[in-house]
């Protein structure tokens, strides 16, 4: 983002304040998040100015976007690409991209899934399939046709955040499965 520097009490009405108009991006960023899609934007860093007495000139953030259908990221790009300045003087610049394309739930993971499930099942585990909206190297290799399961990992909740734990029960389930 980029706006106009200026004193800020001598020449602000000088100034074009880009935090300001990044504040309105990222109201706008925020509402692309569509649930039924299960797709997901996050502005999950921001920074801009240099001092308090300054309209700051630059404003920077960063998107952090999960799709998890085939086609919803040309969506949000073609949205993402078509915001506009709502201050006069500002000029909005994008870049980026998508960092893994969706892993699909097509008939190859479903094979695999149903031999991973017969295996569970017969030691006591009921696997189940599901998606998160999370990103792994298998976001990668499924789109290539090859078999891949992800999320074998310890189960819990508060993912990245001060709130995060496992269910100690999961860390046997999963040790039990490995082995088998």
């Amino acid at each position: 983002m980029k706006g106009r520097a200026a004193h800020s009490g001598g020449d602000h009405e000088k100034g074009r304040n880009a935090i300001e108009e990044m504040a309105h991006q990222v109201i706008a960023i925020q509402k692309m998040t569509d649930y039924s899609r299960q797709t997901t934007l996050n502005v999950g860093v921001m920074s801009g100015g240099t001092v308090s007495n300054v309209v700051p000139e630059d404003a920077y953030a960063e998107v952090d976007v999960r799709v998890m259908q085939s086609g919803e990221w040309e969506r949000l790009e073609s949205e993402m690409k078509s915001l506009s300045c709502v201050l006069e003087g500002t000029k909005l610049t994008v870049t980026g991209g998508l960092n893994r394309p969706p892993m699909p739930f097509d008939e190859t993971a479903k094979v695999a899934f149903e031999k991973a499930k017969s295996i569970a099942k017969a030691i006591g585990v009921d696997l189940t399939a599901g998606g998160t909206g999370g990103a792994s190297d298998a976001n990668f290799v499924a789109p290539l046709g090859i078999p891949v399961l992800d999320g074998m990992g310890a189960i819990g909740e508060g993912y990245h955040s001060e709130r995060e734990y496992i269910f100690s029960d999961s860390l046997e389930q999963r040790k039990s499965f490995s082995q088998h």
